[in-house]
C-alpha cells in the first residue's frame, strides 16, 4: 500500500523508469519482440535521495525527493528535464504519487498544523482538497478525478473519489477499510477492502456505484490487492496462492489470472503494479531467494 513514508527510503537515485516503460508500452508487444530500455538518473532537489511514483504519457515524472542532506522530502515534478519542486501545504513534507495528461499533480502534504492532507498541485499553486486529516491521494485520471483514502464519518478508512466540488465514498458495502490505489479514465478505480463475508482483505474494484471483491488466486481465503487498472478495466496486483506465497495476479472478465514468478522457492514471489492497454504488465518478481528484479510480463 502507498503510506505516507516519514523519510524517504534509502535508495539510489529516482530512475526514469516510467519514461522507458511509457515508450516500450506504446506499442503492441507483437510489434516488438525485443524490448531495450535506456535508464535516465532523475537527480534530486538538493539531497541525497530520491524516488520516483508516478509518470503520465507526456514523460512528465512525479514523486518525492530530500531537499537537503538527511533532511525531508518534497513533492516534485520532472519535466523536460528538469525537477521541479512542489512546495507544501505549509508543513515541511510533502510527496507527489499520481500526473495526469494535462500535467496535474496529486499526493499527500503536511500543513502548518503537522497534519498531512491530500493536494492536488496544477499550474504552480498546490490546492487542498479539503478532506479529512491524514487522508491520501494516491492517483489521479485524465478527467481530473482523484482517487485514495479518507476517513469516514464512523472513523474508518474508505476509499474516496474527489471530482471539483464533491467527494463520494467509494465504499458501498460499508466494509470498515478500503482504499483505492488506481483509477482509469472511465472512474473506475482499484484497491483493496476488508471484506467481511471474506473475513480477508481482498483486492476490490470500485465502478459505478458498485464495489466487486476479486477474489484471490487461493479462493474464497487469502489476501489479495489491486494496484493497478487500464483503461479497459483489466486489474493487476497481488494475491496469495494456496500455499500461502504471494504471486502477482491479471483480473478480467471476472477471473483472477496467476502470473507466476522468476523464483517458486520463496514466500513472497511477484507483484503487479500496472498494465497498459496492450496487456503488456510490470512489476517485480523474485529472481533468487534473496533477491527481487523488475519484471515484465507479456501474453
Amino acid at each position: 500500500m502507498r503510506h505516507r513514508p516519514s523519510m524517504l527510503p534509502r535508495t539510489a537515485l529516482a530512475l526514469l523508469f516510467g519514461i522507458v516503460l511509457a515508450s516500450a508500452l506504446a506499442a503492441p508487444a507483437a510489434a516488438r519482440p525485443t524490448a531495450r530500455f535506456r535508464i535516465v538518473d532523475l537527480g534530486t532537489l538538493g539531497g541525497n535521495y530520491s524516488q520516483a511514483f508516478g509518470v503520465n504519457d507526456r514523460g512528465q515524472v512525479v514523486g518525492g525527493s530530500d531537499i537537503a542532506p538527511f533532511s525531508v522530502a518534497h513533492a516534485f515534478l520532472w519535466s523536460g528535464g528538469r525537477m521541479r519542486d512542489l512546495g507544501t501545504l505549509g508543513g515541511s513534507f510533502s510527496t507527489a504519487t499520481g500526473i495526469n495528461v494535462d500535467g496535474v499533480v496529486t499526493g499527500t502534504s503536511d500543513t502548518a498544523s503537522g497534519d498531512s492532507h491530500a493536494f492536488v498541485w496544477r499550474r504552480g499553486r498546490m490546492r487542498d482538497l479539503g478532506l479529512r486529516p491524514y487522508a491520501t491521494a494516491n492517483d489521479i485520471n485524465n478527467r481530473g478525478q482523484v482517487v485514495g483514502t479518507d476517513i469516514s464519518a464512523s472513523n474508518q478508512f474508505h476509499a474516496y473519489s474527489w471530482r471539483p466540488g464533491s467527494v463520494t465514498d467509494l465504499d458501498t458495502l460499508g466494509t470498515g477499510f478500503s482504499e483505492a490505489f488506481a483509477v482509469n479514465d472511465r472512474g473506475q478505480a482499484a484497491g483493496w477492502a476488508s471484506f467481511a463475508a471474506a473475513g480477508f482483505v481482498h483486492a476490490a474494484l470500485f465502478t459505478r456505484g458498485q464495489m466487486t471483491d476479486l477474489g484471490t488466486i487461493g479462493g474464497a481465503t487469502g489476501q489479495s490487492q489491486a494496484i493497478g487498472i487500464n483503461q479497459r478495466g483489466q486489474v493487476v496486483g497481488s494475491s496469495q496462492t494456496p500455499g500461502g506465497a504471494f504471486h502477482g495476479f491479471l483480473w478480467r472478465d471476472g477471473h483472477m489470472i496467476d502470473l507466476g514468478a522468476v523464483f517458486e522457492g520463496g514466500m513472497n514471489g511477484s507483484s503487479a503494479s500496472d498494465i497498459n492497454e496492450h496487456g503488456l504488465l510490470v512489476g517485480t518478481s523474485d529472481v533468487t531467494a534473496d533477491a527481487a528484479h523488475a519484471v515484465v510480463w507479456r501474453g
